[in-house]
């Protein structure tokens, strides 16, 4: 008799991965599930929850707001005072500042480049 192959086993209703045969009508539950954590008082896996392991995990990014949005996952939302969103990450003002003087200072140089090579010629 072996409850992992006759799925008389409860291994996947606690979140583990798999079962593991040991003999003699014995089994034992493998890992746990992917974006899941062992929980030995309770002997099961419980989900991960990023928002409550790291209260900091979004505000470390600037986001003011951490949204849970399944075992293992989240995202962030609501930039905080003083920033703004920009491709999903939270920029401050005067660094936007920077990098668009940044870009256009990189654009105008490539075009005096251009310029100076067709003058050379």
């Amino acid at each position: 008799m072996n409850p992992c192959e006759e799925g008389t086993h409860d291994c996947y209703s606690r979140n583990f991965a798999s079962c593991v045969f040991a003999g003699d009508g014995q089994f034992r539950c493998g890992d746990c599930q992917t974006n899941y954590k062992i929980n030995a008082e309770a002997s099961t896996c419980t989900e991960i929850l990023p928002c409550e392991e790291d209260p900091n995990i979004c505000t470390d990014k600037n986001f003011i707001d951490c949204v849970h949005d399944g075992p293992g996952d989240y995202h962030c939302e609501n930039c905080a005072d003083g920033f703004s969103e920009e491709k999903g990450l939270c920029v401050g003002k005067s660094l936007t500042v920077f990098m668009m003087a940044q870009e256009t200072i990189t654009v105008k140089t490539v075009l005096m480049g251009s310029v100076k090579r067709k003058g050379c010629v």
